[in-house]
């Protein structure tokens, strides 16, 4: 089928019906770092309905999501340990505001008024001091995520024996994203031109094609197994989907063929908050309203996969996966697909 057939098609209603069925839901590492920004009771309430899938055989993590999931994880364990720090700042400079203020500066030699002056900035300095030890307390107490997440434990648990492989230097498919990457980008082919600028800060000039190494491994992925797959990011940049107007309209046409074209197979995109209500509707999940309202309030924000470490809630509670009784125990549900998948002329 050629581009103009495809796009004539399109919407293909029956293609919503085979992904409801029996699609592959992929999560970037955007996505799966949103996790750590849930509530202990609402991250385990996802995490079980993110299991119900696993039974299934329906979720994959291509390699390169997870070593950006890797790298970024770490990043915001330690900008968690640092934020108590940058806040107890915050709150000092804030109490030396109202120390300063010479508007309560100038009673101080006031007859009468001189002694609730002092009184004053005598509680203000109590409260102060109560505030900074919670602080340093809850500082002290901060599990140390960087050497035993139970969250990142969890979300490998549900992806055990679904993760892709990565690619060697010399694949063919590497090769091909390396030659011909440059091209694509100044041609605004997507997915990964707009990671450009990272050649500003990469001495390698391989970090700007992170996406487009983890779209070759999707593609791969699903030459192999022939089902319809649904990417679920917080990434919204315009070289991944149809923007209009600020809104999204699914994927880019030209992921939708490309991936039509190498293996067969019609491609979905949801950001967290349409997968969640996808979720529910057609797949009969159970993820909390709640919690569906606090994403939407989070992209609503403009937090992105910078700022998520942000509103990360740290609980000592273990996540809590069950592994399903009924569930087969295989050594490998999905092969390594860098040796069955052979470039396309």
């Amino acid at each position: 089928m050629d581009k103009k057939e495809f796009i004539i098609k399109l919407p293909n209603k029956k293609e919503s019906v085979n992904l409801k069925a029996e699609g592959v839901f992929i999560f970037d590492a955007c996505s799966l770092l949103s996790i750590y920004s849930f509530t202990s009771k609402d991250r385990n309430n996802f995490l079980t309905n993110l299991k119900k899938l696993a039974d299934e055989n329906r979720i994959w993590l291509p390699y390169q999501f997870l070593e950006e999931f890797e790298v970024h994880r770490l990043e915001k364990i330690q900008e968690q340990h640092e934020a108590y720090t940058k806040f107890k700042n915050i709150i000092d400079n804030q109490f030396q505001t109202i120390y300063q203020d010479r508007r309560i500066n100038d009673f101080g030699n006031h007859q009468f008024l001189k002694k609730y002056k002092q009184n004053y900035i005598q509680n203000i300095k109590k409260i102060q001091q109560n505030i900074v030890s919670e602080i340093e307390a809850a500082k002290d107490s901060h599990p140390d995520w960087r050497i035993d997440d139970p969250v990142k434990r969890a979300l490998m648990k549900c992806f055990e024996n679904k993760i892709g492989d990565p690619y060697a230097e010399d694949n063919e498919r590497y090769q091909k994203i390396i030659t011909d990457g440059p091209m694509r980008y100044q041609k605004f082919v997507p997915p990964g031109y707009m990671d450009v600028e990272k050649n500003r800060t990469d001495t390698t000039k391989k970090k700007q094609f992170g996406d487009l190494i983890a779209w070759f491994q999707i593609m791969d992925f699903a030459k192999i197994f022939k089902k319809p797959i649904a990417i679920v990011t917080i990434d919204e940049k315009e070289d991944w989907w149809n923007k209009q107007a600020g809104k999204l309209f699914g994927p880019r046409i030209e992921l939708m063929y490309e991936i039509f074209e190498y293996a067969g197979v019609h491609l979905n995109m949801f950001n967290m908050e349409g997968f969640m209500k996808y979720a529910n509707e057609e797949l009969k999940f159970d993820i909390n309203k709640g919690l569906i309202e606090k994403v939407k309030n989070i992209k609503e924000e403009g937090l992105d996969e910078q700022s998520i470490s942000s509103q990360i809630e740290v609980s000592a509670q273990e996540p809590v996966v069950e592994q399903s009784a009924s569930t087969p125990v295989i050594d490998k549900q999905y092969p390594d697909t860098n040796n069955e998948v052979k470039t396309q002329e």
